[in-house]
């Protein structure tokens, strides 16, 4: 199995106002998802999930909690 890493969009590398950072990054899901094989896409889908899970919930705790 391979890791599929998703870059999320930093303040520091955009220089054009961004509409929404989390609406970004939904659209790397979907073309990361949309990339997967077939077979394999709901497998996949849920590691990718857990794993957005698990950095967000890194995030939150690095910035103190939730607002």
């Amino acid at each position: 199995m391979s890791a599929v890493v998703i870059q999320f969009p930093s303040r520091r590398r955009c220089f054009e106002p961004h509409p929404d950072a989390l609406s970004a990054v939904a659209d790397l899901i979907a073309q990361k998802v949309a990339d997967l094989p077939f077979e394999d896409e709901e497998t996949s889908i849920l590691k990718l999930l857990r794993s957005i899970d698990r950095k967000l919930g890194r995030l939150v705790s690095e910035k103190g909690g939730a607002i």
